[in-house]
């Protein structure tokens, strides 16, 4: 039985994108096949080091949302805060899998926007809030406790 390949698109390389494309690049059944950030340099260096092609390199999630065909399966969504609830809701739109870095986004309406365009789309959500298992939220939650 030949076995199944997760296909990712990254959308923002900050710290964030960065750690988790890294992460990826890990597993053998999970590919980054695309990502999207305005800094050039960034945005090369890590489609260099995962070898993505350059014609699925990005400077905007925008041009990915636009592109007739899905490039990936799923998409991890990293980007500035305020970009969340419409980056969500268009790749949820168009039936990508959503991986979502917290917050889900600044504004409750938009948060709920998310989540209605997820379900309507029948996609997995998954908010990501990883900082809660690191040492320091652990000694600090033992000690609340």
């Amino acid at each position: 039985m030949k076995e199944q390949i997760l296909t990712v698109a990254v959308m923002g390389l900050g710290n964030r994108g960065q750690t988790f494309a890294a992460l990826l690049d890990g597993y053998q059944n999970v590919r980054v096949t695309a990502d999207a950030e305005p800094r050039d340099f960034q945005r090369d260096a890590i489609g260099d080091k995962l070898g993505i092609p350059g014609n699925h390199r990005f400077h905007d999630w925008h041009e990915i949302v636009a592109l007739p065909e899905r490039i990936a399966e799923a998409v991890i969504i990293t980007l500035q805060d305020a970009l969340h609830g419409e980056a969500a809701c268009a790749f949820a739109e168009r039936g990508y899998q959503i991986f979502l870095e917290k917050p889900m986004s600044p504004t409750w309406t938009e948060c709920k926007e998310i989540a209605v365009a997820a379900e309507k789309n029948h996609i997995s959500l998954t908010i990501c809030h990883e900082l809660r298992y690191t040492r320091y939220f652990q000694a600090l939650k033992k000690l609340l406790d």
